[in-house]
Formats: C-alpha cells, structure tokens, sequence
C-alpha cells in the first residue's frame, strides 16, 4: 500500500493533528473515524443485561431480538468447537453473539453505520450506540490499544481523510482491488490481506449510501442460530449477568454508561433500517461479501511511508550508494529498527499479554548487540546509538542477556539476504498456518529477534 504524501504514522485514528498528546481513552474512543471495533477479529459477546439494554432499545421482547439479530454459529471456522464451550459454561455470562454482515465472524457488525462529518470526512459509528453492548463499550480499553484493531483503525483514518480530500476514488480503489485480485485468506500472507481490507473498506466509503442500505440476509440465520428456547433458557439462568468473571464484581470504567434513551429509537429512521437490512438479502454487488481482516496481528510499522511519532536520525539514502549487497542489506535492517523504535516510543500498550517495557527491551538488545559485535553499521548508521540511549532510560537488560550478546546466529549469508523482507525486517509478513503468530506480541518479538540476527550474520567483514 503506497501513498504520496503525509505519512500513515499517528498515534490515534482520529483526525490527523487532532490529538498528539496525552489525551484520556474516553476522548480517543469518541473521536476514532474508524469504528474498527465494529468490524473486531471476533463477534461481540452478549450478557443477559445486554440483550435486555438491545432488546429495549428496539422495543421488541428479547426472543424477538434474538431471532433477528444475534447469530450462534458462523461459517469459516469451527463454531462447536471455538464457541460452544462458553455457551455451556454455567460460570460465563455468554449468552449469544451479535449479528455479523456477512455469514463470517470477522465481517463488520450488523449495527455498523456509516456517516459523514460537516467537512465530508467518512467515519463509522454504532447505530445503536445508546444501547450498545458492554463489550463495545469496554473495547478500546480492553483490546483496541493492543492488537491489531487499533493498527487497522488507524490505517482506516488516514484513508477517510484522503477520500475526502479526493485523493482516493473509485477509479483508484477499482485499479488497487484489480492489482491485488483473487485474495485466498487462508493461505495470503499478511500484508496482503491489510492491504485488501484497507481498499474493501475504502470502496465502502465511497459509497456510503449502498453501504448502509446493503441488505444482511446472504445466509439463512436461522440455520446458525440456536432454537430460541435454548437461548431465551440460557439468558435466564446466567450466573453472570454483566461480563463480571472478566472485569470483576465491581463496575468500572465504561460499565457505568448510563441508558438514557427510553423507547425513543423505536420508528426512528435507522429503527426503520435496521429492521428492513436484517430481513433484505444483499444487492447485486455486495460490500460486505468479504475482505475484511481476520486476524490478530497487524503490521503498521511495515507499511512503506509509515514513519515514527518519535523521530530518530534516519539513514541517508545516499549511504546505500558504493555499499556492497551485504552491507547494504545489513543498513536496510537498522534503518527498519531505528523507524521500528519512533514507532513503538509513541505507541501505548502494543502487548496485549506481556508487561510494559517487553518491545523496549527487545529493541534495547538488538541494538547492544550490534555494538557488542563491532558491526561496521553501528558507527555508519546516525539512528542507532539515538535509539540505544532512549531505550536505556526505559528498560535495562538482565544480567544473563548480556552473555548472549556474542551469540551468532545460525544460516547461511545468502538465506538471510533472500528471506529479507521488503522494508529490512525479517519475519513481517507471516502466512496463516503453522508460522502466523498467535499475538500481536509474538509478532513483534519474532519480528525484532530475525531483524537482530540477520544484522549480525550480515557483517561484511566476515563475508567472503
């Protein structure tokens, strides 16, 4: 994905310059154009109190709302197996999912509106988002800021602003959809499929009137539901009523939202919507047919043009010039590490498992360990004693680290130079199947480590 212009970098998918400090997450949820929590890597759960809130809202009984827009199986995974041990579980407060566009559980939710601001800037919002489900509401805090969404959502900011700028139009996104042609999501490897769903989500933009009126019936929803004694039994006999084995007995942070709304949305426009889309089957081109992201992991920090929100000294494209390939490959490697570093010293909780500081000292070996080796790069490249010192005040290394500082990795000089990646990293572009990682923090940790070692293997004074 190649843009001209402004970098893709910023730290929040809002408008661009609209927050570059610190702000509270409260502000950064309610500004994101992206809405790339109604389009999650997984359904949204349902509690008992939810499908009570939604069903309100709607003014139908809860079976009612049930039937038309809570689903319990889905195609493109194994549902028994993944789902069903939370919906028989008598301790989870699981009672069903929401509704996805289309018959996948990585499809945008059935609620998803689109919409544009005064200035013509396309941005996606809950069409029911007085009554939304706590899970929603908890979701920027609990999982936007660490996995691939909050990557995706920015991504998906930047785009907007360029469709309405002009700079993106049918004409460009049909040429990028035919470049990119038949996509296999279960074999494409991950820059691929970004790079597909930014563009499926720009042509939805651009026509946000279809895409709001494209009907959700492409499958029978009944055939993926329970029957509904099951559900309405299951609802009544929750232990949990409101997620409380995941955040606690105690309320707290967006928990407290409170409902406002009465049964003002029933006859409502999107009311009336809403109602006609979950009975209508898609039109003659459908928007929500596929191509969205299904996975965990993203890669934001690879994508050409992306720069960091710290800025660390880069390397000239001049120095490449009279370099060697080894050499020239093992600069394309730092000059990876030092953008890597701008990115990750502006970016909060990028580990959704693992302890702050984890990247930081990961970054802080890698670059040790070019100076610990001697390699002709550490005093060629500007950036990296920058990001040495900045990672220093952050993290320091255990004692046993140091000792694998001299480790040499194993393989041969020209794997390492044909298995680089295109922006110098190793390991960035993983495919679905036995090497894609289980977490956006596995990601970033197998990703830094090959970069580390192929900087070291690739040292041309040991190169004959």
């Amino acid at each position: 994905m190649s843009m001209s212009g402004e970098s893709m970098f910023r730290i929040y998918p809002v408008k661009g310059g609209k927050m570059h400090g610190p702000v509270s997450p409260q502000d950064v949820c309610q500004g994101c154009l992206s809405g790339g929590c109604c389009a999650s890597e997984d359904p949204i759960t349902l509690t008992a109190f939810d499908i009570l809130r939604l069903s309100t809202f709607f003014d139908l009984s809860p079976a009612q709302w049930m039937l038309r827009f809570t689903q319990d199986r889905f195609e493109g995974e194994d549902s028994e197996a993944k789902r069903r041990p939370y919906l028989d579980d008598p301790e989870s407060s699981a009672v069903t999912w929401l509704r996805r566009r289309a018959n996948l559980p990585s499809s945008p939710c059935i609620f998803l509106k689109y919409i544009r601001e005064e200035d013509g800037t396309p941005r996606r919002v809950c069409g029911v988002h007085e009554a939304r489900p706590l899970a929603c509401r908890e979701y920027y805090f609990d999982t936007c800021r660490t996995r691939w969404t909050g990557e995706l959502a920015n991504l998906h900011a930047y785009g907007y602003e360029k469709v309405r700028d002009g700079e993106i139009d049918a004409e460009r996104v049909d040429a990028e959809l035919a470049r990119l042609g038949s996509v296999d999501s279960g074999s494409a490897p991950m820059s691929i499929q970004m790079d597909l769903a930014f563009w499926v989500e720009m042509r939805r933009v651009l026509d946000i009137e279809s895409t709001n009126a494209e009907g959700a019936r492409s499958f029978e929803i009944a055939a993926y539901q329970d029957s509904i004694d099951e559900k309405v039994n299951r609802m009544l006999s929750r232990l949990w009523l409101r997620l409380e084995e995941k955040y606690g007995p105690v309320p707290w942070g967006e928990q407290l939202h409170p409902y406002r709304a009465g049964l003002s949305f029933k006859g409502s426009e999107d009311w009336q919507r809403l109602m006609r889309l979950s009975e209508e089957a898609p039109g003659e081109a459908p928007l929500f047919a596929g191509g969205d992201y299904a996975y965990y992991v993203a890669a934001r920090a690879a994508i050409a043009g992306m720069g960091g929100g710290k800025s660390f000294a880069r390397l000239p494209a001049v120095a490449l010039e009279g370099q060697g390939e080894v050499m020239q490959a093992a600069l394309k490697a730092c000059d990876a590490l030092v953008r890597f570093a701008g990115f990750i010293a502006c970016e909060e909780g990028l580990l959704e498992l693992a302890p702050r500081g984890t990247l930081e000292r990961e970054l802080l070996f890698a670059i040790r360990r070019i100076e610990a080796m001697q390699h002709p790069a550490w005093d060629f490249h500007p950036g990296l004693s920058e990001v040495n010192e900045w990672a220093s005040t952050r993290v320091s290394l255990p004692v046993h680290w140091q000792r694998r500082l001299r480790l040499r990795p194993r393989g041969l000089v020209k794997d390492w130079l044909r298995t680089q990646g295109r922006f110098g990293m190793w390991h960035e572009n993983p495919a679905p199947g036995k090497d894609w990682p289980a977490t956006q923090g596995d990601f970033w940790l197998r990703l830094l480590r090959g970069t580390s070692d192929g900087i070291v293997a690739l040292d041309p004074r040991r190169v004959s």
